[in-house]
């Protein structure tokens, strides 16, 4: 008999229209088996609609849903508690990167005590390079035997022998490179914190003729590594001449105001000279 009262309300009560709720079958069945009384429902069972009053009036609504709504407090109080741990673990882990963040901090101040306390430190007095006896007699030399290069490979050209011309272009780039250098390692140098130190008031004047010398050595460069008429042959021979013929002249220049005024200059190191 229980049975067929189960399948009956299974079947035909639409819990929707006689609660308005929903709820568990399992748990209405057994709240059923215990609250209903059956005699009584056995009469009812052949109109729908008293059976559905009966059921109204007899069931108890609270009763009924109580383990339903038990199981949703205990599954809101279990996710109250999820959260409640996540925001503690969560706090957490925020004080300790606000600790760690207060020792980074912490650890630059002093890095930037230490940076300050060393960018407020007296800098050291510069020092004048060690002087080289040999320095202006091998710069000397070496301005010799670029012209005499330069000199060889004009003639060269001009006689169209190209590949010795060639063969002396790529020996006078070799030796102007290395010369510029070691002018402007040594000789350059040495003079520029000369000047700093003892005339300071004709610093603006040298660093003229410094730029007026770089000058010359970048054009210098261009020809002897960006020229179109590299290598010189029958077709670019007069272009090559005279771009080559410009360029020996402001060898000659440099080579000039070097030795006129840096080379003296080094040589007394004692005294400014007019380098104006």
């Amino acid at each position: 008999m229980l049975d067929s009262v189960k399948e009956i309300l299974t079947k035909e009560i639409d819990l929707h229209d006689v609660l308005d709720k929903e709820i568990d079958t399992k748990h209405l069945k057994k709240f059923l088996a215990q609250e209903i009384e059956i005699k009584k429902l056995k009469e009812l069972l052949a109109t729908e609609i008293k059976l559905k009053e009966f059921l109204v009036q007899e069931i108890d609504v609270k009763k009924m849903f109580s383990t339903h709504e038990q199981a949703k407090i205990d599954k809101e109080e279990a996710e109250y508690k999820s959260i409640n741990k996540a925001v503690s673990d969560n706090n957490l882990k925020m004080l300790d990167a606000g600790s760690k963040k207060a020792e980074a901090a912490k650890e630059n101040t002093e890095e930037n005590k230490h940076k300050n306390a060393e960018a407020n430190a007296v800098p050291s007095p510069k020092k004048l390079p060690p002087y080289d006896y040999s320095l202006i007699k091998t710069l000397e030399e070496e301005q010799a035997e670029l012209l005499f290069v330069y000199k060889e490979m004009m003639k060269h050209a001009e006689a169209e022998q190209y590949s010795a011309a060639a063969g002396r272009l790529e020996a006078f780039s070799s030796k102007i490179k290395a010369h510029f250098h070691k002018a402007d390692k040594e000789l350059y140098s040495y003079l520029r914190t000369f000047i700093q130190l003892k005339y300071p008031k004709r610093e603006r004047a040298f660093n003229e003729l410094n730029l007026e010398m770089k000058n010359i050595s970048i054009e210098i460069f261009f020809s002897i590594t960006q020229s179109p008429h590299i290598p010189v042959n029958e077709r670019n021979r007069s272009e090559f001449i005279k771009e080559f013929t410009h360029l020996g002249k402001l060898l000659e220049t440099r080579i000039h105001r070097e030795e006129t005024v840096l080379h003296v200059m080094y040589d007394e190191s004692n005294g400014p000279t007019d380098i104006s």
